[in-house]
C-alpha cells in the first residue's frame, strides 16, 4: 500500500480528458496517474483530476470552486487551488502538480475566438496557483492529433499555445515542460483511441514520458528540494517537439 498524508511525496496530476483517461468514447477511463506512481516507486502518491471537456481557461477562472462536473457528468473535488489549499490546510501538501491543459482551447484558438495569448494567462494563472502553494510544476505541452496534423490552422494553434508555454518556463513560471510526442507518434494505432484520446497503451506511455522527462523534478523531490530548477535555469531539452 502507498503511504499517504505527510508521509510521502505527493504529486496532483491536474487537467483534461488525457488527465482522466478518457478512452473508447468515455465508456472506459485509464488516468495516467497510476502508472505514473508506479514509476516513481514506494514512498510517493499521485492523485489526479481530470475534467474532461474543459478548456485551460475554464479550470483558471474555477480554481477555487469546491465541486467541478465535466462534460462527461464525473464530479471532482474542487478546482486547482482549492484543492492545494484544502492539502495543505490538512497538513499532506502536495509537493508537485503535472499541469496538461490547453487541448481543448485550440479549436477556440484556431476559430479566432480567443487568442494563445488568453491560453497562455489561463496557464499562467494554475501554474502560479501551485507555486504559491509550495509546489513544483511540470506542464505538458499541448499534445498532437490528427486534427493538429490535418488542419493548418489547429497545428498554428498548438504551436502557438506551446510558445506560451515555453515562456513561462523561460520566466519561472513552469519549473519543467515534458512534450510526450515523440513518445506517442501518431501512426502508432495501438496508442491512439480516436486521433486526440488514447488506449489503455497509449496512456501508459504518456505516463512513462512525464515520468522520464521530469527525472530532475522528482530527484529534487526526493533530495528534499521544492519548486524544481531555477528560473531560467532549466534545461530546454522537453521543448524540442514543438
Amino acid at each position: 500500500m502507498q503511504p499517504t498524508g505527510a508521509a510521502c511525496i505527493r504529486v496532483l496530476a491536474f487537467g483534461d480528458s488525457l488527465t482522466a483517461g478518457f478512452t473508447s468514447g468515455g465508456r472506459a477511463f485509464w488516468p495516467y496517474a497510476p502508472r505514473l506512481a508506479e514509476r516513481l516507486g514506494p514512498g510517493w502518491q499521485v492523485d489526479h483530476t481530470g475534467l474532461s471537456g474543459w478548456t485551460a481557461r475554464q479550470m483558471a477562472a474555477n480554481a477555487e470552486e469546491d465541486h467541478l462536473v465535466d462534460v462527461c457528468g464525473m464530479e471532482w473535488p474542487g478546482g486547482l487551488r482549492r484543492q492545494l489549499r484544502a492539502a495543505r490546510a490538512a497538513g499532506s501538501p502536495y509537493d508537485a502538480v503535472c499541469l496538461l491543459a490547453g487541448t481543448n482551447d485550440l479549436p477556440v484558438v484556431a476559430g479566432g475566438h480567443c487568442t494563445a495569448e488568453d491560453v497562455g494567462d489561463a496557464l499562467r494563472s494554475l501554474c502560479t496557483h501551485a507555486h504559491e502553494e509550495g509546489a513544483t510544476v511540470i506542464a505538458l505541452a499541448v499534445p498532437h492529433s490528427t486534427a493538429t496534423h490535418s488542419a493548418p490552422s489547429m497545428g498554428a494553434a498548438r504551436k502557438a499555445v506551446n510558445k506560451r508555454l515555453a515562456a513561462l518556463q523561460a520566466s519561472g513560471c513552469v519549473d519543467r515542460i515534458v512534450d510526450p510526442a515523440a513518445m506517442l507518434p501518431l501512426e502508432n494505432s495501438s496508442l491512439w483511441d480516436d486521433g486526440l484520446h488514447l488506449t489503455q497503451a497509449g496512456y501508459v506511455c504518456l505516463a512513462d514520458a512525464i515520468f522520464e522527462g521530469g527525472q530532475d523534478v522528482w530527484n529534487g523531490l526526493r533530495s528534499g528540494k521544492r519548486g524544481g530548477p531555477e528560473p531560467g535555469v532549466g534545461d530546454r531539452r522537453a521543448c524540442q517537439y514543438y
